[in-house]
């Protein structure tokens, strides 16, 4: 089971949010960063944008969509 952290991007449609996790690495002492969005379920429609979230893997919702919203910050 993993759980990322990451802001919420955008608010798709219903029930379904877009969620951008961050990665940062270093390359021979300098800092660089990545980021991948993921899909997942907003039950209730309660995310709003920009908010910082913790996300968890469950079974699929839906064809992209395999992530739940666990707490929002």
């Amino acid at each position: 089971m993993k759980i990322l952290k990451g802001i919420v991007f955008s608010i798709n449609s219903n029930k379904t949010v877009v969620i951008k996790v961050f990665i940062f690495f270093f390359i021979y002492k300098k800092r660089f960063f990545k980021f991948k969005k993921y899909l997942a379920n907003d039950e209730f429609n309660i995310c709003l944008k920009n908010e910082i979230v913790f996300i968890v893997q469950v079974k699929p919702y839906s064809k992209k969509k395999f992530w739940k919203i666990l707490k929002i910050l």
